[in-house]
């Protein structure tokens, strides 16, 4: 005869209220502002001039810009909610939306803390370039990030397995590691920075956050 179906693992009714969210905002970027939100998914691609391009369309602060930094934070950290409770394994602990909040607020503090770093950079430097390329970048990363987390958030709410996180993983890590690309060559563009600048540069705002999270990782693993 039929069999009920097992879903105690599909995600919680709020894990859906916050995708939602998360596409709201999506769609209505790309309905208000289509020029500015085409722009922002192609600039990491873009072969060069990309600070020409930054001043042009406005792309530093603006209200597209802080929906996409909310929507990012907003799925990022489901994602990193997921891997806790797919390699944690602690499902009364980690599945419920006080820790969901908790790492919300991680991953805001990191981002401002990033931003922070990069503006006392710009200043030590003198150099309000790099403050607008790594703002921008970082967004436009995120818009591209942000189209991957949707369908794959989803996927994880069904099916939360280790191989789909690891996919989806990989997939970030392209997305980041042609953002970081892209960074790299246009700071080297700029004549005010020599290479211990630089050297500096990557090491406090780029590097260190990685070594952060990694370290954040092992733990958990």
């Amino acid at each position: 005869g039929p069999i009920e179906r097992e879903v105690t693992f599909v995600g919680a009714g709020w894990n859906f209220v916050i995708l939602l969210i998360a596409i709201v905002l999506m769609v209505a970027n790309k309905f208000f502002a289509p020029q500015r939100f085409s722009v922002m998914m192609t600039l990491p691609f873009q072969s060069g001039g990309g600070e020409k391009v930054i001043r042009e369309t406005n792309l530093f602060f603006n209200i597209v810009s802080l929906s996409i930094l909310v929507s990012f934070i907003l799925l990022f950290s489901i994602f990193i909610q997921k891997f806790y409770l797919i390699y944690g394994g602690n499902h009364i602990l980690h599945e419920n939306i006080g820790f969901f909040w908790d790492v919300v607020l991680a991953v805001a503090t990191m981002i401002i803390f990033n931003y922070l770093l990069t503006l006392l950079y710009s200043w030590l430097f003198n150099s309000e370039e790099i403050l607008m390329l790594h703002v921008s970048l970082l967004v436009s990363t995120m818009a591209l990030a942000i189209l991957v987390l949707i369908p794959s958030v989803l996927l994880l709410l069904y099916y939360p397995y280790k191989p789909v996180f690891i996919i989806v993983l990989l997939m970030l890590t392209v997305i980041f590691a042609t953002r970081f690309i892209k960074l790299l060559t246009e700071v080297l563009m700029l004549s005010r920075l020599n290479f211990v600048n630089i050297f500096l540069y990557l090491c406090t705002i780029e590097i260190l956050p990685i070594l952060v999270m990694s370290k954040m990782v092992l733990m958990i693993v």
